[in-house]
């Protein structure tokens, strides 16, 4: 549960940040749910091309956040699995 509420969190705040320094503008349209995140940010803007650079961004932040909690959980179901097979 940890990685699933402070990637977001992270995420957040990153991106305000970088719409209050400027770096990048806010967005000003809804560009539909359905339409792929990178595509979307930069319709949003106004095709504003650092926007796209934000989510690539964003989505590396969310994966190093996510990775430690992936690798133990692979760890401990392969633990597991070794332990039924010896039992």
């Amino acid at each position: 549960m940890i990685p699933f509420v402070l990637a977001p969190l992270v995420n957040t705040a990153i991106g305000a940040l970088e719409i209050f320094l400027g770096l990048v503008p806010a967005g000003v349209l809804d560009a539909g749910w359905a339409t792929p995140q990178p595509i979307k940010a930069f319709l949003s803007t106004s095709g504003a091309w650092q926007s796209i650079v934000s989510q690539i961004l964003a989505i590396t932040v969310a994966t190093l956040i996510y990775l430690p909690f992936v690798i133990a959980a692979n760890k401990a179901a392969k633990q597991e699995k070794k332990e039924e097979t010896q039992a």
